[in-house]
């Protein structure tokens, strides 16, 4: 059963007896005869998913498939990784690009409204996003730093932005 208490996280965010709820693609994929797992590379790292039980489910999983997956963080010899409640393949990829919308903070959003304003076509300068969102430099380089590494944003020219279409 997924628990009420599950998080949609990223990689970096899953913790021990933390409920869960992670989308990424299917790197690697292993099999045993009483266990097997698969490593998920969400943009952020890569984690294993270890299944001791219902191997099927295993069986249905290759590697390149993007999958969600709901489960607990674990623990085995020091090595985190996600012990699954449940387990869906995503045919449509823009699922992925939703899921980053929903983890990106209310900041980021904020960025890329005022980019989006801001752009007369050669994008938007980094001394008007900062007015706009009254925001200090370093405190929206930040924000910038994450919608770059995950390809909401583009840098055309030193110090301009501009919103991908994957940015919406």
């Amino acid at each position: 059963m997924i628990s009420p208490e599950t998080k949609k996280v990223s990689v970096a965010d899953v913790r021990l007896e933390m409920d869960v709820q992670l989308m990424g693609t299917v790197v690697y994929r292993m099999s045993k005869r009483d266990y097997g797992f698969f490593v998920v590379d969400d943009g952020t790292g890569t984690i294993p998913v270890r299944l001791f039980s219902n191997l099927k489910a295993l069986q249905k999983i290759k590697e390149g498939d993007i999958v969600d997956v709901f489960g607990r963080g674990d623990d085995y010899k020091g090595e985190t990784f996600i012990r699954p409640t449940f387990i869906r393949r995503i045919k449509d990829p823009n699922w992925w690009l939703v899921r980053k919308m929903e983890l990106m903070g209310s900041e980021g959003k904020k960025v890329l409204k005022a980019i989006k304003e801001l752009d007369s076509g050669d994008g938007a300068g980094l001394e008007d996003i900062e007015e706009r969102l009254k925001i200090g430099e370093e405190a929206l380089k930040k924000e910038l730093s994450k919608v770059l590494s995950d390809g909401l944003v583009y840098e055309p020219s030193p110090r301009r932005y501009k919103v991908t279409d994957d940015g919406i």
